[in-house]
């Protein structure tokens, strides 16, 4: 009997540790997976989103993704990315999840632009530096676009005074 209690006693103990371990990996990023971009600043973000939209204005009418764009007129050098959020994934090369306000810089001077759509997209950089837009995702409002804007600046805030 006194086998029998410390087998029981025993495998109780590996099935808790077992599910602390498996809540504690469900936490820590997946290897292999997406994660968030630390500085979306970075050029090499910069230029992706910049690349994603000279990719989408050379898209065709009929196959565009996004309705916004059939609203927008005038010169595409005057629209520009913005990175709301972003995250990459390491493989042979980056992929790279990114939400994008497009917006039109309407005062040059002054910098003054007006949000016209908001999408996700999704960017495959290549060891040779070459990018695909691999993936175009979903469509949001310049308001809910604001929103995750606002949403990822209160979370860097927050973390800097950690």
């Amino acid at each position: 009997m006194w086998k029998l209690t410390n087998f029981i006693s025993s495998l109780l103990l590996v099935l808790i540790a077992s599910l602390f371990q498996s809540s504690a990996a469900s936490r820590r990023q997946l290897v292999g997976g997406y994660g968030p971009i630390s500085d979306l600043s970075d050029p090499m973000v910069a230029n992706a989103a910049k690349f994603a939209i000279l990719e989408l204005f050379a898209i065709e009418n009929d196959d565009m993704p996004y309705e916004f764009m059939s609203s927008l007129q005038g010169d595409q050098q005057a629209f520009v990315p913005r990175v709301v959020r972003g995250s990459e994934q390491v493989v042979a090369g980056l992929n790279l999840k990114l939400t994008l306000m497009v917006l039109e810089v309407v005062e040059p001077v002054s910098g003054e632009s007006l949000c016209r759509g908001a999408m996700e997209v999704q960017i495959y950089l290549a060891l040779d530096q070459s990018m695909e837009v691999t993936e175009w995702g979903d469509e949001f409002t310049c308001d809910q676009a604001q929103v995750l804007l606002e949403d990822r600046l209160m979370d860097e805030e927050n973390n800097e005074g950690n």
